[in-house]
């Protein structure tokens, strides 16, 4: 007999702030696509930029799922900050 498996319910106070930052430009048009995250340019000088992404992620396993799809776009991921949010 196969175990179900339990939900777990999401809970507010788990969730946490990432700042993730990828080399290269990122339209805006991918912000749903990759979880309705917030997408910032920022110049890196003379034909440079790196797109800033920030996202309220609810887990480990969201966290992941998030950076998969950036590695399926093939980006080089830069940076990756995870941050406190005030409760």
């Amino acid at each position: 007999m196969a175990k179900k498996m339990m939900k777990i319910p999401q809970d507010p106070e788990r969730t946490s702030l990432y700042r993730i930052v990828v080399a290269g430009e990122l339209h805006e048009s991918w912000s749903d696509w990759l979880g309705k995250v917030d997408l910032e340019r920022k110049e890196m000088g003379v034909d440079s930029c790196h797109t800033i992404l920030l996202s309220e992620v609810p887990d480990q396993a969201a966290l992941r799922g998030l950076l998969n799809r950036i590695w399926d776009l093939n980006l080089k991921l830069i940076s990756l900050n995870k941050y406190k949010q005030d409760k």
